[in-house]
């Protein structure tokens, strides 16, 4: 039972490994932008579509037509004009449709690798309309299941070890404060 419990603590562990240190190095991206060059490359263009479309409708006509693919996100319409974004995992489609004559302006804006990761922290679920998308949520689920693995077999590997029972609750303790010192920080900065 005990070499079960330990493989799989240490299988889980190397399993979120990878995932987790270009979660860090991502959060400090994030942290401090000025050590990194994170700009998009950026191309304009302009197509006319049909007068008189929905946002759905104009979005479903890019991604057929002119294989723009992604989410639809932040949807503004007023005065006959319509505004979103097309939004996959290294592209951002900023669509500007005017509904009176069809005119569409695209700002498209493709990412690079770092830009990428740093998608990680801003994605949530698998329900989206971008397959890349809902495979990093997925990825996201499995690896903080395998760190809830981790820390319950973690804790019944650590409670069997009488002798070191003193430093693992000075460790498991430590953590936990600094855990939530820094949940309040960053909800008080």
């Amino acid at each position: 039972m005990w070499k079960l419990i330990r493989d799989l603590h240490l299988w889980s562990g190397v399993f979120a490994l990878a995932y987790l240190a270009i979660f860090a190095w991502s959060g400090v991206q994030i942290a401090q932008p000025r050590w990194f060059h994170l700009q998009p490359s950026s191309t304009d263009s302009v197509t006319v579509l049909p007068p008189g479309l929905s946002a759905k409708q104009v979005a479903d006509h890019l991604r057929s037509e002119r294989k723009t693919l992604g989410d639809l996100n932040q949807l503004r319409e007023a005065s006959g004009v319509i505004q979103f974004r097309l939004a996959s995992v290294g592209r951002i489609t900023d669509v500007r449709y005017e509904a009176a004559d069809g005119k569409t302006t695209l700002k498209t804006n493709l990412m690079s690798t770092a830009q990428m990761i740093n998608r990680m922290h801003f994605i949530s679920g698998m329900w989206h309309e971008t397959r890349e998308i809902n495979w990093m949520g997925l990825l996201a689920g499995l690896v903080s299941l395998a760190l809830v693995v981790m820390g319950v077999t973690g804790i019944l590997l650590w409670f069997r070890m009488k002798n070191e029972r003193l430093f693992g609750s000075v460790l498991i303790a430590v953590t936990l404060l600094w855990g939530l010192g820094l949940m309040v920080a960053m909800r008080v900065a």
